[in-house]
């Protein structure tokens, strides 16, 4: 038992303490951002939306990826966008043919989703 103990303080860097293990480091939880930044999808005035019909148009594992990248925007992560032009930006989702979703911001708690589109179709 006390060779398994050492092989354990040897392997994690625990420490007996009072027959308890007691590791040298600490875990330190991820914690998310408690405000989420709201996003919205653009209508036209007839009502339509161009992002929703974007995205019906796409494959399930597509749908994913693309739902995954609004995650990460909803939590605050950028990384992927740059602006395009007249508020416009672009959030690149490199998977099959380099989704793009076309988005404007309204301050910093707002994400309004105008439409998505291909690398191959950007204009």
């Amino acid at each position: 038992m006390e060779e398994r103990a050492a092989g354990r303080e040897k392997l994690f860097g625990a420490k007996s303490v009072a027959g308890r293990h007691s590791p040298d480091w600490t875990l330190v939880p991820y914690v998310l951002p408690s405000i989420l930044i709201e996003l919205r999808e653009y209508l036209t005035a007839d009502g339509r939306g161009p992002y929703a019909a974007w995205f019906q148009r796409l494959s399930r594992e597509s749908a994913v990826k693309v739902s995954a990248a609004l995650a990460r925007m909803q939590q605050g992560n950028f990384s992927n966008a740059k602006g395009v032009g007249a508020g416009v930006y672009q959030y690149r989702i490199e998977f099959g043919p380099d989704y793009r979703i076309y988005l404007g911001k309204d301050g910093d708690r707002m994400v309004i989703l105008v439409g998505g589109g291909t690398k191959k179709r950007q204009e």
